[in-house]
């Protein structure tokens, strides 16, 4: 009887170990079960945000899936289950774009579980985590030490995919289309291929290799993919025709995607690019009218705002109608904010204002001129007429002489206005007709030199790049390095004409200009640094250097000393000294602006010499030396030269 007792607490004991152990096995299982389960719906409900990788995801679910695995590691640190967590947390907080959590969640899973099978997947999302965190080299590196590792196949065709995304984002597309090509190889998923197949095409066209995207486009037919790719597929390779001019192709292409209804929603995208096609073509009315009725048919679109920023660069290049253009511009972000033609809208609207601006002060600055000569004229003829004027009136030669000065001045203003209207229809306008006409007035002699250096630079330029006329362009390079000897602007002529350089004076200036701002602003030593600044200032004419030297001992007066006679003696001297530059003309009309008594020629002129109706910089900014004033205009050129083309 007493060893039957036992055998039964036996079992009884037995049974409660199995229950203890296996409730708590349990629990932790089922801690990590709602973890996962979380986790999958909150993937499931953020499908379309994770695709387009763009908006804020959903956070609940993913919070929840957080909280879940987090008891887990707390309760059960030891659990089988703790990397699966640790790896689970990293990726929901990698949805959830908390970057930094994420981050410390995927050491921890390298940190604590170094054997786990999971630390390949794991450095994959960290690689995804750190990328969004700025380190996007560190991100491409991890992912090609995985891809020269042993990883899972499913794994593989992620990480090269994400390879391949990033050196896109990089723009390094022909690495991108290289690695996004042994997807297209490799890959046993039809879709992963014609995914893959289609970002080679988009490499393609990127690097303007239109050729070769054309057929890269069509290619992705052949994986059978989904219904929005295989329409972007053809769309995209109309858009390739369009660039390579076969218009009658691309226009059958498009018409071919308008009799398919299983495209409807994507018709309006079609009908605007119909739209440039007629544009492209000639029928410039037909495409207006197309674009108009495109922007009543899709109010408060991206179809919209696309059509009524094409409708003001019609208005723009072809009526010459600014006021329509800038209503037209002024239309796109009302009619979608986040259309992706909004930033170039704003660009052409701060350019037609800007434009504005300076014709209007380009009328004031030549109404003044014509007042002011006037006003010299009749100087003139008065002195002649009476010897003895100048006991009556106190006109003296000293009168004529400052208002010549003072012509010569607003001259080079109007050069400077000039310059920049010539910008405006070069690069706004593409207009090379227009902006070869106010270059040829700044490259003559009597501009002031920064103006006519950089005239000589962008006429070159055009000459030998737009107009393929290289013989013209090549003979303002000579002018450069005949009339600009010793600066950088010769050197950058010799360059482009392939001549040996010349070492510029610039140099020594530069490191001397250096040492004396040295002196102001690292020692305190004010009256040296104007000692310094003095002594440069008596150098060469034509330098920048030179002439801020001049300025600079002004400015110590002025700010730092608060000797106001000083500083205009200074700024006088300026004047007198370099009055061919920019900074000198803006310095002489602060001055002007500043004189308390007016002198005969004020009366003589009347309001002819006002000055507050041209603006004056409240303060003068000096130029910056440039390392190569010839290398900086050429580059403005090229970035904007896109612009010239279309």
């Amino acid at each position: 009887m007493q060893r039957g007792n036992r055998q039964v607490l036996l079992m009884i004991l037995v049974m409660l170990v199995i229950i203890v152990f296996g409730g708590v096995r349990c629990a932790y299982f089922n801690a990590f079960y709602n973890a996962r389960k979380n986790f999958r719906e909150a993937e499931k409900e953020n499908r379309q945000v994770i695709q387009e990788q763009s908006g804020r995801p959903q956070t609940q679910k993913y919070n929840s899936a957080i909280e879940s695995a987090a008891r887990l590691l707390q309760n059960y640190p030891d659990s089988k289950w703790a990397d699966d967590a640790l790896l689970l947390m990293g990726k929901a907080y990698y949805r959830i774009q908390q970057y930094n959590r994420a981050q410390r969640k995927f050491e921890e899973l390298f940190a604590n579980h170094p054997d786990s099978p999971l630390i390949p997947e794991g450095k994959y999302w960290w690689s995804l985590t750190i990328k969004e965190m700025g380190k996007i080299q560190d991100g491409i590196d991890q992912l090609r030490s995985l891809l020269g590792s042993d990883i899972p196949s499913d794994l593989d065709s992620k990480v090269r995919f994400s390879l391949a995304d990033m050196l896109f984002e990089e723009e390094s597309y022909d690495k991108a289309r290289v690695e996004y090509g042994k997807i297209v190889e490799k890959s046993k998923d039809h879709r992963d291929r014609a995914s893959a197949q289609y970002r080679v095409a988009e490499c393609f066209a990127l690097e303007e290799k239109d050729t070769l995207a054309a057929p890269a486009f069509i290619q992705v037919l052949e994986f059978k993919p989904k219904r929005k790719l295989e329409f972007e597929a053809q769309f995209q390779y109309g858009i390739v025709l369009k660039e390579l001019q076969r218009f009658d192709e691309v226009k059958e292409i498009f018409e071919t995607l308008l009799d398919k209804d299983i495209y409807f929603s994507y018709f309006p995208k079609v009908e605007l690019e119909l739209a440039d096609l007629l544009y492209k073509t000639g029928e410039k009315e037909e495409a207006r009218t197309k674009y108009g009725r495109l922007a009543e048919l899709h109010p408060r679109t991206e179809i919209s705002a696309r059509a009524y920023y094409e409708l003001g660069l019609i208005a723009l290049k072809d009526d010459r109608d600014m006021d329509m253009a800038r209503e037209h511009f002024s239309k796109v972000r009302g009619e979608f904010a986040q259309s992706e033609y909004v930033p170039d809208a704003q660009a052409e609207i701060a350019a037609l204002d800007s434009y504005r601006e300076v014709s209007e002060a380009r009328e004031q600055v030549a109404a003044q001129i014509v007042s002011l000569e006037e006003a010299l004229r009749s100087l003139r003829e008065t002195t002649e007429k009476s010897d003895s004027l100048q006991a009556v009136t106190g006109v003296s030669e000293s009168d004529s002489f400052r208002l010549k000065e003072q012509i010569d001045g607003l001259y080079l203003e109007l050069d400077a206005q000039d310059y920049r209207l010539a910008e405006y229809y070069l690069f706004d306008l593409g207009d090379l007709d227009s902006t070869i006409t106010y270059l040829t007035f700044l490259v003559r002699t009597g501009v002031a030199d920064s103006i006519r250096a950089k005239s000589l630079v962008t006429m070159a330029a055009l000459y030998r790049d737009s107009l393929n006329n290289q013989a013209v362009g090549d003979s303002f390079y000579q002018v450069l390095i005949t009339e600009y000897q010793g600066t950088d602007f010769e050197n950058f002529a010799r360059r482009k004409l392939e001549l040996p350089q010349k070492p510029t004076r610039q140099d020594s200036l530069a490191i001397e200009f250096s040492r004396a701002d040295s002196l102001l602003w690292d020692q305190g030593d004010t009256l040296g640094a104007i000692q310094a600044f003095q002594q440069l200032a008596l150098g060469d004419t034509t330098s920048v250097l030179t002439a801020k030297s001049q300025y600079n001992v002004g400015w110590i007066y002025e700010n730092l000393l608060a000797n106001k006679d000083s500083a205009e003696v200074a700024y006088r001297k300026l004047v007198d000294r370099f009055s061919s530059m920019e900074l000198a003309m803006y310095v002489k009309r602060r001055i002007e602006a500043t004189v308390e008594e007016p002198s005969v020629m004020d009366s003589l002129t009347a309001d002819s010499t006002r000055t507050d109706s041209v603006k004056v910089p409240v303060e003068i900014e000096l130029p910056e030396a440039k390392g190569d004033e010839g290398v900086q205009v050429e580059e403005e050129l090229e970035t904007k030269r896109r612009i010239i083309k279309r």
